[in-house]
């Protein structure tokens, strides 16, 4: 769908739903339709595949599969464009004042999840700190509880102190680490 109204602003609105994907996808996407992967809301046998490899079993061109996923899978269909590169999010998380958290949704059990971030946010950016030695355990641990609570003024909550919310998770700080995918969306963190 932000393929489209990207698309829409950059080739005008009176563009066929053609023009403004390619325009949405050219603008959005550096590496083309391998960019845009399918996550949710489709067959087993697409999801976690790009639009380009989609197209490539379907023998058909890229634009027209994904126009073909978009009317067949139109409230279901997630698609994650890969615009970040790990040397740019790697600055902004070891920066002093920046903040972890995610916009990841809640799901029951067995429900379909729509990114990996839902069940793996945390736990990998607390294993990236570990391994790539970004940051203390300690200062990972600040980023996504007490720095978030004090900046959006969270009154008793971000701190294990008498009298505040304790909203706690244990974990193993050697082996915590993510495992959700976009083959494996709903795969919770080890450890």
């Amino acid at each position: 769908q932000l393929v489209l109204t990207i698309g829409k602003k950059t080739a005008g609105p009176q563009a066929s739903m053609e023009e403004q994907a390619l325009a949405g996808c050219k603008k959005l996407c550096p590496g083309g339709w391998s960019d845009v992967v399918v996550v949710s809301g489709v067959p087993e046998t697409i999801r976690g595949l790009s639009i380009k490899e989609i197209a490539g079993i379907e023998n058909q061109e890229p634009i027209k599969c994904y126009l073909k996923i978009m009317k067949k899978y139109p409230d279901a269909t997630a698609c994650y464009l890969n615009q970040c590169c790990v040397t740019d999010i790697e600055k902004v998380l070891k920066a002093k004042d920046s903040l972890v958290g995610s916009d990841g949704h809640l799901y029951s059990s067995g429900e379909e999840g729509h990114h990996p971030r839902s069940f793996g946010t945390f736990s990998r950016f607390f294993r990236l700190c570990r391994e790539e030695k970004w940051m203390s355990e300690e200062n990972a641990i600040k980023k996504m509880t007490s720095q978030p609570a004090k900046r959006f003024k969270i009154d008793s909550r971000g701190l294990i102190k008498n009298g505040y919310k304790a909203d706690l998770c244990l974990f193993d700080a050697k082996i915590f680490c993510d495992q959700a995918s976009f083959e494996s969306l709903n795969n919770i963190a080890e450890g």
